[in-house]
């Protein structure tokens, strides 16, 4: 067999093996376009265009009521801290400053501030205060609304942007003026 002819076989055959290579891979799974954190975003904090990112998740693997749209989520709080590259969902953000019927939202601030390290937006606190005789229950079953802007401190807990700034909490009607009655007066928190 002559050189030219050895060399169109070993194209052929690599073509060949190419092909077959080709056919039998299987084809790649469908993707969908996912929002997720660009940053380490904290709880509390109102997202904004420049805190999202897409990417391509496999159509299995993405979570349920994942969000997918941006205006979708601008303007709305993290709900519970996120690392960057963590998915948004509907449970990952609430719409700021909504009080469930029948219940309303109150600013307060705490005695020990410190405790905002470890509140959540969604958490369920109860509400002491001292009164004349003693500590009395102002609130049971608070959810924490929004919290103050909080900063890492990078061991895990933050630090508040300032002690005057309020606390937002979701109380029953109810019990909203014995609440009022109490602000500016120390407030404690007691956590569910």
């Amino acid at each position: 067999m002559s050189w030219h002819r050895q060399r169109v076989a070993a194209v052929a055959a690599a073509v060949a093996v190419g092909a077959t290579i080709m056919a039998v891979r299987p084809a790649p799974a469908p993707t969908v376009d996912v929002l997720v954190a660009a940053a380490d975003l904290p709880s509390g904090m109102t997202v904004g265009p420049e805190h999202l990112t897409v990417a391509q998740w496999p159509a299995g693997a993405a979570p349920d009521r994942v969000i997918t749209d941006p205006q979708d989520v601008t303007g709305r709080l993290v709900a519970a801290p996120l690392t960057r590259g963590s998915p948004l969902t509907e449970a990952s953000v609430i719409t700021p400053h909504t009080a469930e019927p029948g219940r309303v939202l109150v600013p307060i601030t705490l005695t020990d501030r410190t405790v905002l390290s470890v509140l959540r937006v969604g958490d369920r606190i109860d509400l002491w205060a001292t009164g004349p005789d003693g500590p009395i229950t102002v609130a049971t079953s608070a959810r924490v609304a929004a919290l103050p802007h909080r900063e890492a401190t990078g061991d895990g807990l933050f630090s508040t942007d300032g002690a005057g700034t309020p606390l937002l909490v979701e109380v029953a009607e109810i019990e909203a003026p014995q609440l009022a009655g109490f602000s500016g007066s120390a407030l404690s928190v007691v956590l569910r």
